[in-house]
């Protein structure tokens, strides 16, 4: 409703707040949905630290009442609901949440057993997000050496998750050193480009390698690359970009998506001059109860 202007940001902010006490899990993911895309366009922006930590505020009451530990009678949506909420707010730096799931993920590589299967993609995401170089070579030798599919793309999407500029570019390169299937390097490129903030990187990457894309992969991977990535900018002038380069490098059938991802990018160009509201709105609720989360860190040291 704020992205079509039916609704100003504070009478959405207000109805957010009016279901903390709510337990549903889709009331929840609509929630999480729209303020991650709210901290994507907080990217760069100074009020981003001040608003994940009033996300910290919204989402820990409801860890708290579900506990990280499952139980017998819990139906899919709790289950589900305690994922979410482990993997968000550790995306957006809840240092408790962050420490948990480190301490978790250790004692899994002793005893896969001691981690829930639900838990252990959000407990591993986070890991990968936060890691150290040393984590990190750890998660691409657990990649690389398990045979199960679902526990290899699970460590896969860790390393993907990496809020380390140097990791990520390290991820890029073995895409496509690792010679990895076009379906699975496109889901990679928008991983770290949307997912990990990290489009600009990602973005450069794909246009120093475009040409020798374009000999690997088919056109319907291909025509898919420069949209996916895009997929995570905010700023008008990318949109532009977008569209010029699909022109001169891609073939026609190309320029659909290209071009409903640059009206996207102009979209959400345009929601980002309400972001001084969300800001203001953010900082009177935070200094009405102040301390409900830590700063978000930035990588975690050799874990």
């Amino acid at each position: 409703m704020v992205e079509s202007h039916r609704t100003s940001v504070s009478s959405y902010l207000d109805l957010v707040e009016a279901l903390r006490s709510n337990s549903s899990y889709f009331v929840w993911y609509s929630i999480i949905t729209s303020l991650k895309l709210v901290d994507q366009l907080q990217q760069g922006q100074p009020g981003r630290e001040a608003f994940q930590k009033f996300v910290c505020s919204l989402l820990e009451p409801q860890l708290a009442s579900l506990g990280w530990t499952g139980k017998a009678d819990d139906n899919f949506q709790t289950r589900l609901m305690r994922s979410q909420l482990i993997n968000t707010l550790g995306l957006f730096g809840d240092r408790a949440v962050i420490d948990e799931a480190f301490r978790r993920f250790e004692e899994f590589q002793k005893d896969p057993e001691s981690l829930a299967s639900d838990l252990r993609p959000a407990v591993a995401q986070i890991v990968g997000r936060y890691s150290s170089e040393t984590t990190y070579n750890q998660l691409y030798d657990l990649a690389k050496q398990n045979e199960s599919n679902a526990r290899r793309s699970m460590y896969l999407q860790a390393l993907q998750a990496a809020l380390d500029p140097a990791l990520a570019r390290r991820t890029l390169e073995s895409v496509l050193a690792d010679g990895m299937a076009p379906a699975e390097a496109l889901e990679a490129f928008e991983r770290i480009a949307v997912g990990a903030g990290h489009a600009g990187i990602a973005w450069d990457f794909a246009k120093q390698h475009l040409d020798e894309l374009r000999t690997r992969w088919s056109s319907p991977y291909l025509n898919r690359l420069l949209p996916s990535i895009a997929a995570g900018f905010s700023e008008e002038h990318r949109a532009d970009e977008l569209a010029q380069l699909t022109k001169e490098k891609l073939p026609p059938e190309a320029m659909p998506d290209a071009e409903s991802t640059a009206n996207l990018i102009r979209a959400r160009a345009r929601l980002k001059t309400q972001l001084p509201a969300i800001d203001a709105y953010v900082q009177q609720r935070m200094e009405q109860a102040p301390g409900t989360a830590q700063p978000q860190p930035s990588v975690i040291g050799e874990k």
